[in-house]
């Protein structure tokens, strides 16, 4: 498939709308169930696999798996003690309807890129105290920068994603700073 619509190992979508859908379940034996379920509005979807080249269709799980398995998921299928987890199939001309591919703003780009600029020179600084004056600042100061960025990369990207992701499908969440 070379039209765009190739979908990669863990590229992500985001649900336009409600979506009634079919989950399918695996197990620890040679089945496959399926239930019937409502995907929410606004739900991060992520690629389980490389498309194969001639399919039409791509598996995805919620990134949020465990909190929208006791939602979506039936309890009889859950508590089985050979349940081994669900998904869903779409199809790629799903892709710009039902499902929007997530990008990321012009600005969260510029975030991540001067984030990473900063960590350098911080590096750079910290090494040339570690090699040239004290041993302790420079390690302070490495410390520091990693500490900054996991703060950055794990709380403050993915609101600004998520927002922008919503902003593309008409919908509105408070920014958290």
């Amino acid at each position: 498939m070379k039209d765009g619509r190739q979908v990669s190992f863990r590229d992500k979508f985001i649900a336009t709308r409600d979506l009634h859908a079919t989950g399918l379940t695996s197990w620890g034996a040679p089945y496959t169930g399926s239930f019937g379920c409502v995907i929410p509005k606004g739900t991060v979807l992520i690629a389980l696999s490389e498309q194969v080249s001639e399919a039409t269709g791509f598996g995805v799980i919620p990134e949020r798996y465990k909190e929208l398995e006791s939602m979506l998921v039936p309890e009889s299928d859950r508590a089985h003690k050979k349940y081994g987890g669900y998904y869903f199939v779409f199809s790629v001309d799903d892709i710009g309807d039902k499902l929007l591919r997530v990008r990321y703003g012009k600005r969260i780009l510029a975030a991540i890129i001067l984030t990473i600029a900063f960590a350098l020179v911080m590096v750079c600084l910290a090494l040339y105290l570690i090699v040239a004056k004290s041993l302790i600042i420079g390690s302070v100061i490495i410390v520091a920068v990693l500490v900054l960025i996991s703060i950055f990369a794990d709380i403050i990207f993915p609101h600004y994603i998520r927002a922008y992701n919503l902003k593309q499908i008409g919908e509105k969440e408070r920014m958290p700073i």
